[in-house]
């Protein structure tokens, strides 16, 4: 077996692949949330939300053509990790695989918005 595959230490002895993401990865990914997601700032390009649904905001998987609404705009102010789930239509079908695959960009945004909405 791989030395990768299992986390050092007794009390830990769960799959890496299994792990929660740590805060560096976490950073990393609010990092690169903005070449993700231009489509956030920029009106009129085709956009999708890929983050969870928030009752009165926004449904997971609404696309947007012209530009997002200002409801979604104050949602991603208060949860920035969010502003990475509004990617260009023409990455949808990539980031929606993403969103399955632990350790990705778009897994870690996902799961960090879906923590603060439980703890609010």
């Amino acid at each position: 077996m791989s030395t990768k595959k299992q986390m050092t230490g007794e009390a830990n002895t769960m799959p890496v692949s299994q792990a929660e993401p740590n805060q560096k990865s976490e950073k990393t990914a609010l990092e690169t949330a903005h070449f993700l997601c231009p489509a956030a700032e920029v009106t009129g390009v085709p956009c999708v939300y890929c983050g969870p649904s928030v009752r009165g905001v926004v449904r997971q998987f609404t696309p947007y053509t012209v530009g997002i609404p200002d409801v979604l705009k104050d949602f991603i102010s208060q949860h920035p990790a969010a502003k990475g789930l509004v990617i260009p239509i023409e990455r949808f079908a990539q980031t929606r695989k993403q969103l399955e695959t632990r350790g990705t960009a778009a897994y870690i945004l996902y799961q960090k918005v879906k923590k603060e909405l439980a703890d609010s």
